[in-house]
């Protein structure tokens, strides 16, 4: 869970999905209503739907695992936190599947989203190191897979053929 002031990256994506839920308390164990919106990766709790209104709790939806206990009832969904759990509860079992569709949707769009600029940053690399080599910048290192070759000094010998005793014997050319 964010600190909502510390959170105001939520606040730049348009809510995909808004809505009531109930939340658990943490100290008493009751339902409270709450106003719920799912704006980009972030799950935002509010006191209620009131526009204006300061976020209660941010909840990165990258960092959480959404799922449903065997023995909840099936309008009751989970979110684990670092911090422990987080029960909520929807209206009925489709608004629950839906709720927890689309946290699914969100964080499988998160994570696309970095895979996309990972690439886009690798090939940005590649295209630079490129345009380096071929402007005549520093050369680029030796490949590993590459051997390195280097005249030795010295007289050279061709290969080495096998004695019948075992042994090699060296030839100079001359």
């Amino acid at each position: 869970m964010l600190a909502a002031p510390e959170a105001a990256a939520w606040a730049e994506h348009p809510a995909a999905r808004t809505g009531k839920l109930e939340k658990r308390g943490r100290l008493k164990d009751e339902w409270k209503a709450r106003h719920f919106e799912l704006r980009g990766c972030y799950l935002v709790c509010f006191a209620d739907a009131k526009p204006g209104r300061p976020a209660l709790a941010v909840f990165d939806v990258t960092k959480v695992a959404c799922a449903r206990d065997a023995n909840d009832p099936d309008d009751v969904f989970g979110l684990r936190v670092l911090e422990g759990s987080i029960k909520l509860r929807a209206a009925d079992k489709i608004t629950r599947r839906a709720w927890m569709a689309a946290i699914c949707e969100a964080q499988e769009a998160h994570f696309e989203e970095r895979r996309r600029r990972s690439r886009e940053e690798r090939r940005s690399d590649a295209r630079n190191s490129f345009e380096k080599r071929k402007s005549g910048g520093t050369p680029p290192p030796p490949s590993p897979k590459t051997p390195v070759l280097t005249e030795l000094p010295g007289p050279r010998t061709p290969a080495v053929p096998f004695s019948p005793s075992g042994f090699y014997t060296q030839i100079p050319v001359e």
